[in-house]
């Protein structure tokens, strides 16, 4: 037979009120879950999973009671416990930390709104919403002798205000120099002050440097001080004390010799340079604010006396550097057929010709006109050097040159007209000779070596038309002078006559010139305008004469040559 008709038991929910809600647990999976108000009234059977085996009835009114039942497969479990729903509270006020010109808050709810104050109230100041990080910071908090707090917002509630606290007022930094302190590390807007060691107020004006940095100048040096700032009423703490610098004199430069100039180093960037004879006195040259790593003082004449350098520096000037002298250049000479010329000369400086011994020939050369000079009349084959000195500074001897003669010059301009010409002394007639040379090269005229005075001839181009005076002319003595073209690298030459004064008649010679003067200038020959025809005898002898001077030159010539060759 059946047993007896039996079921099993449901179980019994567990229900738990919070703020706004009733959670129900112990539940039987497939159950139905009804919330019932104390009087037995359903309220609703659709709960929320929670998603770990319990299910909420929330939006319930605070301060209401309820129970849970669960029912399946007609079968109903015994009501919970009843429960009340919880009244929701405000959050616990979050806890305050001053930092430098910032606030710090910690031990609030994660997800809370919070928002700083001062401590007068109104409008927060800076608000930070949903803060799930442990600490939040508020940043930039101008200290202010009114404080601040903090509240954090839950669910709508706002806690009550955390304790009163200030940001940190940054402390100065204060750096000493010479008369001055300078102070960083300044908070914007701030009042920076400078105290004696004893806490007298010395002056709360400051000047700013532009680099966020403030100076107070005008200084005693030795005298020990400190720095602090306020804003807001509130006062920072005392910077580190410093003690202002006493000025002592600069370091002297160092100085070195250059070509008439002295190079200046090792000086401090801005400083004012002077330049000095070493006897003192005023400074011979100053330049101010020199910024570069070097200075060149230019045009510095040599002198045996010296020179030195001071730089000033905040008003105090160095000692002298050491002594130093500008370097004078050294002359460079250039021989040519019975001179030396001499350029690279120094304006002022005495020139000095010497010979391969050191004995001195000549300190008087002739100026050419264009910054060289000429010694003269010197021997072909002598070799000399140059030198050149001022105010008791004596240059380096220029390279050993050797006075060329005609037969080593390189003839490669011819004589085109006019050679051989022929002059008689007391005659006003001049002599006309044409070099293939071009005018612009020309660099002198010379009449047996030696160099002839501008002042003696005229020149035309086309290509070098060269006209002696009769004045000069008539300085020679009788009998052949060689004349030659000498060019910037090249030269021609040739040779003219002096013939000596006539005895013959003047109506005689002023005939004989009309007559002749056609035959003259077309022949090789050239002989001076208004000169005397000479006689049959005269001529015969001057052609021989001429004859016996070229074959004599000719041999001289190729003797040398055979010599060179060899």
């Amino acid at each position: 037979l059946n047993s007896t008709f039996v079921n099993s038991i449901m179980k019994t929910p567990v229900a738990t009120a919070g703020i706004g809600y009733v959670d129900a647990s112990n539940v039987y999976s497939g159950a139905t879950i009804t919330l019932y108000t104390l009087s037995g009234d359903t309220v609703s059977s659709s709960p929320t999973a929670n998603g770990n085996e319990t299910y909420r009835f929330s939006g319930l009114t605070a301060g209401n009671t309820y129970y849970v039942g669960q029912s399946m497969n007609g079968v109903i479990s015994a009501g919970s416990s009843s429960v009340t729903v919880l009244a929701p509270s405000a959050p616990s006020a979050p806890t305050v930390t001053a930092g430098l010109e910032s606030i710090e808050v910690s031990n609030f709810t994660s997800g809370a709104n919070l928002k700083l104050y001062f401590t007068t109230g109104g409008t927060a100041l800076a608000t930070a919403a949903n803060v799930t990080d442990a600490t939040y910071t508020f940043e930039n908090v101008e200290p202010n002798i009114t404080q601040y707090y903090v509240t954090q917002t839950v669910d709508g509630l706002e806690s009550v205000n955390s304790t009163f606290v200030n940001s940190i007022m940054k402390t100065p930094v204060a750096t000493a120099g010479i008369g001055y302190v300078d102070v960083s590390n300044v908070y914007s807007g701030a009042t920076i002050t400078l105290y004696t060691l004893s806490g007298d107020t010395v002056s709360s004006s400051p000047t700013a440097n532009g680099n966020e940095t403030y100076r107070f100048s005008g200084l005693t040096a030795g005298n020990t001080y400190y720095v602090g700032q306020s804003m807001n009423g509130v006062v920072s703490a005392g910077s580190s004390t410093v003690t202002v610098l006493a000025q002592s004199a600069p370091s002297a430069p160092t100085v070195t010799a250059g070509l008439e100039s002295i190079e200046v180093s090792n000086f401090t960037s801005g400083a004012n340079l002077k330049l000095y004879f070493t006897t003192g006195g005023t400074a011979l040259a100053t330049v101010t604010n020199v910024t570069d790593a070097t200075y060149t003082f230019e045009n510095v004449e040599p002198n045996i006396t010296q020179y030195y350098v001071t730089q000033t520096v905040g008003g105090l000037e160095s000692v002298n550097s050491t002594f130093e002298n500008s370097i004078l250049r050294t002359p460079i000479a250039t021989a040519g057929i019975g001179y030396v010329d001499v350029s690279n000369v120094y304006p002022g400086a005495t020139i000095t010709l010497y010979n391969l011994a050191g004995d001195a020939v000549s300190s008087s050369p002739t100026a050419n006109g264009d910054g060289t000079y000429c010694f003269s009349g010197l021997t072909a084959g002598d070799a000399h050097y140059v030198g050149q000195s001022i105010n008791g500074v004596v240059s380096n001897g220029s390279s050993i040159v050797t006075v060329l003669d005609t037969s080593e010059q390189t003839e490669t301009y011819i004589i085109t007209a006019g050679a051989n010409g022929t002059h008689q002394v007391d005659s006003d007639g001049t002599l006309t000779i044409t070099c293939s040379g071009a005018l612009s090269d020309l660099t002198g005229i010379y009449v047996d070596g030696n160099l002839v005075d501008p002042s003696h001839y005229t020149l035309k181009s086309g290509s070098t038309i060269l006209t002696l005076h009769a004045d000069y002319l008539n300085s020679l003595s009788t009998g052949t002078h060689t004349l030659s073209f000498q060019y910037s690298e090249k030269s021609a030459s040739t040779t003219f006559i002096i013939k000596a004064a006539s005895t013959t008649d003047s109506s005689t010679t002023d005939s004989n010139t009309t007559d002749t003067s056609t035959e003259a200038a077309s022949s090789t020959d050239t002989t001076s305008t208004k000169d005397d025809v000479p006689k049959t005898g005269e001529s015969s002898f001057t052609w021989l004469f001429m004859i016996i001077m070229i074959s004599g030159t000719a041999c001289i010539y190729l003797g040398k040559k055979r010599k060179l060759l060899k």
